[in-house]
Formats: structure tokens, sequence, C-alpha cells
């Protein structure tokens, strides 16, 4: 599933949380006719002690 959100402001990646291992989204620019990887997405690492 793609979903885009056309503007964030300025807390799009500042403030968002990885709580309960919620992965973050990747981030793209956009700009007129070209797309550029800002940010890969992040995945937390899970480590568990048994």
């Amino acid at each position: 599933d793609i979903i885009i959100f056309m503007d964030t402001g300025a807390y799009g990646y500042s403030m968002a949380s990885t709580y309960n291992l919620r992965p973050l989204p990747l981030e793209i620019i956009v700009y007129k006719d070209k797309i550029k990887l800002s940010r890969e997405r992040f995945l937390p690492k899970i480590k568990i002690n048994i």
C-alpha cells in the first residue's frame, strides 16, 4: 500500500515514534518532475532474551 501526505510541516520525521516497535516510513521529495529518496525506511531492531 502507498499513502501520500503532501505536506507534513516541520514535524514529520522529528516527531515520529517507534513506540511499540512501529516502523517509520521512508521519505521522498518530489519537486517538479524529479523524485529523490530523502530517508530510508527505519525498522526497529528487536532483541529478545529468553
